[in-house]
């Protein structure tokens, strides 16, 4: 018989026979796969304290960080990266996640914060109400000193202006002081001569007096 010109595999099938059974072990293994990140299989079973936990899904990105929280260990790489297509998904996931615990820490922590002025205990309730005030503030002693003298000072100088608005009349030409703008200083002292009387004596032009 004509020898076959086609080359012989070493286990006696040709070329294209171990092709195709080649490509149906792929197929047996992509299967594998598969069915390893199925939603059925993506479970994370933990037993702790004599109670079992079953968390359905769990993509093995998580199961890694919790077995490496927990005691150290790692996923083998070949699970890990039978999940890499769907990373980008499980990212973004993660960061909304996160994103969400952080604004929920944020607004508890926000309600435990003292926006507005209050007095936490009795006792210091009843202190600051028998305390005075002084345009709302609490004063002391020298606060208070100082309100007297300045009331003090304000009698005083209000009885000066009363003094000083009383009538009375110009020394030269006898004038009432409601007559003239301003009473002036002469050589009788001040408020003796009348608006013109006291520039003409200031200058030396009236020199009857």
């Amino acid at each position: 018989q004509p020898s076959d010109p086609r080359p012989m595999a070493a286990d006696g099938q040709d070329p294209p026979l171990a092709d195709a059974a080649a490509a149906a072990s792929g197929d047996d293994d992509a299967a594998a796969a598969d069915a390893l990140l199925s939603p059925a299989s993506e479970q994370l079973t933990l037993l702790y304290q004599g109670e079992v936990y079953v968390f359905d899904p769990v993509p093995p990105q998580k199961v890694q960080a919790a077995l490496l929280v927990l005691g150290g260990c790692e996923v083998p790489p070949g699970l890990v990266s039978m999940a890499g297509p769907t990373a980008y998904g499980e990212k973004s996931t993660t960061v909304a996640a996160k994103r969400v615990a952080s604004l929920m820490r944020f607004r508890e922590k926000r309600k435990e914060r003292c926006f507005d002025k209050k007095i936490r205990y009795g006792v210091r309730k009843e202190v600051a109400q028998k305390m005075k005030r002084r345009k709302g503030q609490f004063a002391g002693r020298a606060d208070f000193g100082d309100a007297a003298s300045s009331s003090a000072a304000c009698v005083s100088a209000a009885d000066g202006e009363d003094d000083h608005f009383r009538e009375s009349h110009c020394q030269n030409c006898g004038v009432n002081s409601r007559l003239t703008p301003a009473m002036r200083r002469g050589p009788a002292g001040p408020r003796t001569l009348c608006n013109a009387c006291g520039l003409m004596w200031a200058n030396k032009v009236l020199s009857s007096l």
